[in-house]
């Protein structure tokens, strides 16, 4: 690079007695001694800056734009999953009723099930990484529930007959899960949220309440004919945690997964049951 006398420089660094410089018509950069420039403001910032950023890197400050990483550049994410809930569980149930001046029992026996079902939720980043959001889940099971009693015989004083039988039956549990997250970006294609916060249950359980038979002289027999069941509903507050990995194909669509881990007990007529369980699931993610 070769300057004539009056030809106007940008200052690019300051390293002792050397300036880098940089031609403001050409763009050619090349060093000459900071004695041959005339004295300006701009040399005396450029040596000024380049102590701070000595001073710094000895303490270990990164340089602005250096090796900073990158936060999220997401502000809203939603998602919508098929989802599955991987639960599965038995309990039972033992009533009695008055027939005949003794004692008739009956007991239900309750499956539940992995079932499929949807899930559906988004997050808004307030500062940095950290994010708030709100999900809702459904899943149902249909199945039949197995009853077993004993009925009195009219006229024989304690000669039981056993009777058995089903009766159909559902489970649907629907949440909403209020969450507390954390973005974690891992490039520009993929995302993670790890999450965790409250859930506000609501399930609804057929429950056996009565049973229904037939007989016929000498009464030596009883037939199972059929049950009351009754669709009790109850609300319940529990926990939640889970993550949820993106990988988005344009700079707003993607797709991802996602696994929670909700838990409550919920009273029912019948006794205390758990709800929730480890769920699964995959779809479309919304990133803006």
């Amino acid at each position: 690079m070769v300057l004539q006398r009056g030809d106007t420089v940008t200052i690019e660094a300051v390293n002792e007695g050397w300036v880098h410089v940089r031609t403001t018509a050409g763009g050619e950069q090349g060093c000459m001694r900071r004695s041959d420039l005339e004295a300006s403001p701009a040399v005396d910032r450029a040596a000024e800056a380049q102590r701070t950023r000595q001073a710094q890197a000895a303490r270990g400050v990164p340089p602005r734009g250096g090796s900073r990483r990158a936060g999220p550049q997401e502000r809203v994410v939603v998602s919508v999953n098929a989802s599955y809930l991987t639960a599965s569980r038995t309990f039972d149930d033992a009533r009695t009723f008055d027939v005949n001046q003794e004692t008739a029992h009956f007991s239900s026996a309750y499956q539940v099930e992995p079932s499929t079902g949807v899930d559906a939720g988004g997050f808004v980043r307030v500062v940095q990484g950290l994010a708030v959001g709100v999900a809702f889940t459904s899943h149902k099971d249909a199945r039949d529930i197995l009853v077993t009693g004993t009925i009195p015989h009219p006229i024989l004083f304690g000669h039981d007959r056993n009777i058995e039988g089903t009766a159909a039956g559902t489970r649907e549990e629907t949440a909403v899960h209020l969450q507390f997250g954390y973005i974690v970006p891992a490039g520009k294609k993929i995302s993670a949220i790890v999450f965790g916060g409250p859930s506000f249950f609501t399930v609804k359980q057929s429950v056996v309440t009565a049973v229904r038979y037939t007989d016929a002289y000498p009464y030596d027999e009883a037939t199972f004919s059929g049950a009351t069941v009754a669709n009790e509903e109850e609300k319940k507050t529990g926990f939640h945690v889970g993550v949820d990995v993106a990988y988005y194909f344009t700079k707003n669509i993607g797709a991802g997964g996602i696994v929670r881990f909700a838990s409550t007990k919920v009273d029912f007529s019948l006794g205390e049951v758990d709800a929730g369980g480890a769920m699964v699931g995959g779809g479309v993610r919304i990133r803006f």
